[in-house]
């Protein structure tokens, strides 16, 4: 079956366009409208139960696994997984998910940021500069790693208990990500909910649209 690329491609970046406006209106409803629930139920309990567990082996477990949700790190893992597949497979299918679900969380978490503009509890964030939400790290972690795990148990090959164990590893990485962020007091929670809806849409649309990448080993 011929694989449109153009086609598919025009298709991927109008519905990151569209997640990008939906995160913007979104975030605004979290700063605006719904600020005080937010604050009162979902923000300020998580800040609390972060602040009364203190735990030296969690902040420094959360502190290592951090860094998995960066840009560079997530971005790498995305480029190696889509070289190997393409290499073991010769399907574009699963290297354009891949570079969606990375480059469509960039495109969004900056996006989004600007245009919700939201100051952590720190500081005030400076007119031109990125606000909190959504939690870049936790977008990035959930768009790559839920992707790759998507397409591990999409796939049609053997040995299914190790691409299940696969797939729950890379989610595992994501929650961890996820609480981590919280718990070190970078984010409020609901910047990290934010971030898992908008990751969950980009999965949809990356996976969604391009198709699963049927792996033949």
């Amino acid at each position: 079956m011929a694989y449109n690329v153009a086609k598919t491609g025009a298709r991927l970046a109008i519905a990151v366009l569209g997640i990008a406006l939906f995160g913007v209106l979104l975030g605004r409803l979290v700063v605006g409208p719904l600020s005080s629930w937010v604050t009162r139920d979902v923000d300020t309990p998580a800040r609390l139960f972060s602040l009364h567990h203190e735990n030296p082996a969690l902040t420094a477990g959360a502190e290592r696994v951090s860094p998995a949700g960066s840009a560079w790190v997530a971005g790498s893992v995305a480029a190696v997984v889509a070289l190997g597949w393409w290499l073991r497979t010769r399907n574009p299918r699963a290297p354009i998910a891949l570079g969606t679900a990375f480059f469509g969380a960039a495109v969004v978490t900056l996006a989004v940021k600007y245009g919700v503009h939201r100051s952590p509890a720190s500081h005030p964030t400076p007119r031109f500069s990125p606000g909190s939400f959504p939690s870049g790290h936790t977008l990035f972690a959930l768009a790559v790693y839920g992707t790759i795990a998507v397409l591990i148990v999409d796939g049609k090959g053997r040995r299914r208990p190790l691409r299940a164990a696969a797939a729950l590893a890379f989610v595992g990485v994501t929650l961890a990500v996820a609480c981590g962020r919280v718990y070190l007091l970078d984010h409020y929670l609901s910047d990290v909910v934010g971030a898992l809806v908008l990751g969950a849409a980009l999965i949809g649309a990356s996976v969604g649209l391009v198709g699963g990448a049927p792996d033949t080993g």
